[in-house]
């Protein structure tokens, strides 16, 4: 995360590695450099997710295998969960645009680092960015570490707050203005508690993958589109 913060955290720096960029490989320069950013975010979660399921004696194929209990098929699961996300981060917003009249949300969320990094692909392609890497903090937060803690004997509750922090920490770390870290953060606490709770009633990952991608490619192709309709994005 430092690496990848550092690589995007002043527009100096990021025209440095533009030009460099441009200079060593064909293509866009621009482009070029924010599938590198990319990549520096989408790695390092698979690749300690085999690290931490190695360590502690878990078989990572494991976690996708599916095993929906109680008759409750992981569809309802999926799309209950989705609604519930997307009625959660609207209310805080309204709540947002109650009290600080005349704030421009849409504005500062895609101003976030991650956000801003999928806007100069194509719209029609954007969503792919934030599905992808919410397919990997999955596979690491609520895959590889949740398995792991359940795995070594600690309590359901504790391993979900502690798997919970440890994503809010990992979310909030790249926001830079209080109300990136209200929605944001709201967003990522629903996101990590429910996935928690799809992934114990299922014993697998795939719904809360599936939640977490649907979600965050919602609302990054939703405020794109706000931001073309406004202005923001050429």
């Amino acid at each position: 995360m430092l690496v990848y913060k550092k690589s995007h955290d002043t527009s100096r720096k990021r025209k440095r590695i533009t030009l460099w960029i441009g200079t060593h490989l064909p293509g866009n320069p621009k482009r070029n450099y924010y599938f590198i950013v990319l990549f520096l975010y989408l790695v390092p979660p698979i690749l300690f997710s085999f690290l931490l399921t190695h360590f502690v004696g878990i078989k990572i194929g494991d976690m996708f295998s599916l095993e929906p209990q109680g008759g409750i098929t992981f569809v309802y699961l999926i799309i209950l969960s989705f609604i519930a996300g997307v009625s959660l981060t609207i209310l805080v917003t309204n709540l947002l645009i109650h009290f600080i009249p005349g704030i421009d949300i849409p504005s500062q969320i895609g101003s976030v680092m991650w956000i801003e990094a999928t806007m100069d692909f194509p719209r029609k392609i954007v969503w792919i960015f934030p599905f992808m890497s919410a397919c990997c903090e999955e596979i690491f937060f609520r895959g590889a570490c949740l398995f792991s803690f359940l795995f070594i004997g600690m309590p359901e509750m504790m391993a979900i707050i502690l798997v919970t922090a440890l994503f809010l920490a990992n979310q909030l770390y790249l926001v830079e203005t209080p109300v990136q870290a209200i929605v944001i953060g709201t967003g990522s606490f629903f996101l990590s508690v429910m996935g928690c709770m799809l992934v114990l009633l299922t014993n697998s990952i795939i719904p809360s993958m599936l939640m977490h991608a649907i979600y965050a490619a919602f609302f990054v192709n939703n405020n794109a589109s706000f931001a073309d309709k406004k202005g923001y994005v050429q």
